[in-house]
């Protein structure tokens, strides 16, 4: 039988690729193929990029692959917006990415990660959003789609 491999998408920042290394290491053990699927975008910073190596390195049953992606074309916005367009604008390299590698079984990407979830349709890849917080992932939904907000 064919060892079934599931990409895991985090989020930009070194807060989101350790857990999403740490559900790898789950599946792993559990005897499914994984594939971590970094986004790199052009701002990166030098902690990240160490991160990466210490992590790919400590786990060498686990396929890492670093991904380019364009910077937010809005260099003055909020940090959460531009990280938000990045991880949007990865989308193209995302899909090429998926597309490349033999087979994919299930797509799980992170909580910032939604526009991922558009990729993993068009392609016929089960998805499910990633592991968050749902009391904060609520919170800050409606945070970035309301100005005026009484949390009372």
């Amino acid at each position: 039988m064919k060892r079934k491999t599931f990409v895991l998408f985090p989020s930009l920042g070194v807060g989101h690729l350790n857990p999403m290394v740490e559900l790898a290491k789950h599946l792993r053990r559990r005897g499914l193929g994984v594939v971590v699927a970094v986004i790199d975008p052009p701002n990166n910073n030098a902690v990240s990029a160490d991160a990466m190596a210490r992590l790919a390195a400590a786990n060498p049953s686990i396929t890492f692959r670093i991904l380019p992606a364009p910077a937010s074309p809005d260099p003055g916005a909020h940090h959460v917006r531009r990280s938000l367009d990045t991880l949007r604008l990865a989308n193209p390299v995302l899909r090429e990415f998926l597309r490349s590698l033999p087979a994919v079984d299930a797509l799980l990407p992170d909580m910032f990660c939604v526009d991922a979830l558009d990729v993993a349709a068009e392609l016929a890849i089960p998805a499910r959003g990633g592991a968050r917080y749902p009391r904060t992932n609520t919170k800050s939904e409606v945070a970035y789609n309301k100005k005026d907000i009484d949390w009372k």
